[in-house]
Parts: C-alpha cells; sequence; structure tokens
C-alpha cells in the first residue's frame, strides 16, 4: 500500500484519540496528532484503544466499531488444508523465509506462517503499519494463537522497494497491490473501503515487482484479479482461486 498523507489532495485527516500514555506512543508511531475524544477536530479518521486492541474507524462511527487486526479465528483451516489453497501452493514448498512486500493487515501474511513460512511483512503506510504491528504483538501473546505460528511472523514498518535492498535474499516475495476501484476485484467489505479510502490505489507495482525478483531466490508471488493483466515481466504460471490468480514470476539472475 502506498504510504498516507494527510498533506496529500484527497487524503483523509487521521488523529488518535488520547487514552494515556499507550495512546501517545502509537500516536507518534502513526505520525498522526494526538486528539481528546469530547473534541476531535476535523479529522475524517480516528485511531483509537478499544478493549485492549488498536483500531482505526470513521469519524462518525461509533467507538469500537472500526478495523482491527485480529488473529484469533475460530473457522482457520488445519495446516493440511492450508497447504491445499492457492495463496499457499503458489508458494510453492514450504522451506525458510517468505517476504510480503505489501502486508497491508497481514491475513495473507497469517496464513502462511501458520502454514510453516517464516514471514517477514512490510507495510508502508505508517497508520496501517501500526495495526498490523499491534495486532501481532497480541498474537505472540496469546498461546493459542502463538501456537499456530510455526515459521514466526513479524513486521516491519518501510517501503518495500528500499527495504528489501536492504535485507538479506529470501526464497520467495509476495506482491499483494491494492487493485484499481474498476478492477474485477471485490473490495465491498467495510475493512476495504476504508483501507481504500486511507491508501489509495497501488501506482508502483511494476517497480516493486522488478525489485523483488531481483531479491527472491526461487519465486515471486503477485495476487491478481482473475481476468487482470500480469503484473511484469517474468511469469512463467498461476494458480487460479476463485476470486484471485497468484502469479509465479522467476527471479532475475
Amino acid at each position: 500500500m502506498r504510504p498516507h498523507s494527510s498533506d496529500s489532495p484527497g487524503s483523509p485527516g487521521v488523529a488518535m484519540i488520547d487514552g494515556g500514555a499507550d495512546c501517545s506512543r502509537l500516536a507518534l508511531q502513526a505520525g498522526v496528532p494526538l486528539v481528546p475524544r469530547e473534541d476531535p477536530g476535523e479529522h475524517d479518521l480516528l485511531l483509537e484503544m478499544a478493549e485492549g486492541r488498536l483500531s482505526l474507524r470513521n469519524i462518525g462511527d461509533k467507538p469500537g466499531t472500526g478495523i482491527r487486526v485480529d488473529f484469533r479465528d475460530p473457522s482457520l483451516p488445519s495446516r493440511a488444508e492450508l497447504l491445499k489453497q492457492p495463496l499457499v501452493r503458489s508458494m510453492g514448498p514450504v522451506d525458510g523465509r517468505l517476504v510480503d512486500a505489501t502486508a497491508g493487515l497481514g491475513g495473507d501474511s497469517f496464513l502462511l506462517a501458520v502454514a510453516g513460512w517464516s514471514v517477514l511483512c512490510i507495510e508502508r503506510d505508517a497508520i496501517v503499519a501500526s495495526l498490523l504491528a499491534d495486532g501481532i504483538e497480541r498474537a505472540d501473546k496469546d498461546p493459542a494463537i502463538a501456537g499456530k505460528l510455526r515459521g514466526g511472523l513479524v513486521s516491519r514498518h518501510g517501503d518495500s522497494i528500499e527495504l528489501l535492498e536492504a535485507i538479506e535474499p529470501v526464497e520467495v516475495i509476495y506482491i499483494d497491490p491494492m487493485y484499481p476501484r474498476d478492477s474485477s476485484s471485490t473490495i465491498g467489505t467495510k475493512q476495504m473501503r476504508l483501507l481504500r479510502r486511507l491508501v489509495g490505489d497501488d501506482v508502483d507495482g511494476p517497480v516493486l515487482l522488478e525489485r523483488a525478483r531481483n531479491r527472491a531466490t526461487s519465486r515471486v508471488v503477485v495476487k491478481r484479479p482473475p481476468k487482470a493483466e500480469p503484473l511484469g515481466d517474468g511469469r512463467v504460471g498461476s494458480v487460479a482461486g476463485k476470486l484471485a490468480r497468484f502469479d509465479i514470476h522467476v527471479p532475475i539472475g
């Protein structure tokens, strides 16, 4: 996801509801002002701590109804079932380290970690990265969730185009760009509508793919709408799902 900027035309203003020292730290981490709950000002979106979890909501929504990262899911498939899913199959044999270069709220990263990959999530929007880091921190403290993360799951805030040059090459790099509005992808959920309002579309996906192909040792996997053109060069195959296609690109060199 491209980084959010409240100074950009059309970008929503975001603030953090004051609720103590943790909120001050989170506001600094997310790069947003701290405001009193009674008078949030003219901001469009609000970050808040609700029931011990960081969440983001529209200013007109009720407290506690925002989007958050919560990996507690009683319907989570078993590892054996996960290994049959298109997302996991497209990554190849589970063996080693994987970078999710466009992590968002970490849903795919979590599934890949449960499947057995050691996953580094990179998210360049500071607000989304804060939500993700909060969810992973809580997951690490919950034995029921942490016990399922066979390979481990960590997050890092930054731009993957730059960070991929700073880390050691990894076996697999996964890219899931924010699709344009008129694509065939489904964006109807509250979560996706709010994320789109915050960060908009990714416009540098081809550049990221090229960088990823220079840093992956096994493959780069790109999530695409079913009928979309490949994001760039080097595609050698794909794994089809019901709502998305996972294109497999070979590394360069």
